[in-house]
């Protein structure tokens, strides 16, 4: 496991990388920032990515859906901040320090997307991404892309983009 710094680090170099050039990824590679959710693991590409923070304050809206924690300010937006967990079958996120907002690049409303831990950035082979066989009751359908086996982890590959069209 990393340190908190060392993760910072790596957040801040993936960022600078995807910025500089899409095209210093080969196509036959798809770089994952991996985290956890419960006892969960799972991964979004960070081309989906714009930022990852700590999170902010949040403050409540009465009468949004559960997944909807509230709004937050965060570099001059309004962020609507989202808990992940519920739209995938999985009970609400339990905030602690290690607890990150991932800000997706998105041409709609700006979101914060809430997750537990942050765990690191791995670049995997389009070709060792096997499908995604549904383990719980239909919730990740769409959502889960695809699982790889990193060591001991199972990881599952979230689109953000399929996420962000909440039904």
């Amino acid at each position: 496991m990393l340190l908190e710094e060392e993760k910072e680090v790596l957040m801040e170099m993936g960022r600078r990388q995807r910025e500089e050039s899409d095209q210093d990824q080969s196509d036959d590679t798809l770089s994952l920032l991996t985290f956890c959710l419960g006892k969960e693991w799972y991964g979004v590409p960070l081309s989906q990515l714009r930022e990852i923070t700590k999170i902010p304050t949040i403050t409540p809206v009465p009468g949004t859906p559960d997944y909807i924690l509230g709004v937050a300010h965060h570099s001059g937006e309004i962020l609507s901040v989202i808990d992940i967990k519920p739209l995938i079958g999985l009970d609400k996120t339990t905030f602690t320090e290690k607890s990150r907002l991932l800000i997706p690049r998105t041409d709609d409303e700006p979101v914060g997307l809430v997750i537990e831990t942050v765990q690191d950035i791995v670049e995997i082979m389009h070709e060792k991404i096997e499908p995604y066989f549904l383990q719980s009751e239909g919730k990740q359908k769409g959502y889960v892309t695809g699982q790889i086996q990193i060591g001991e982890v199972l990881l599952g590959i979230l689109d953000l983009e399929k996420l962000l069209l909440l039904e």
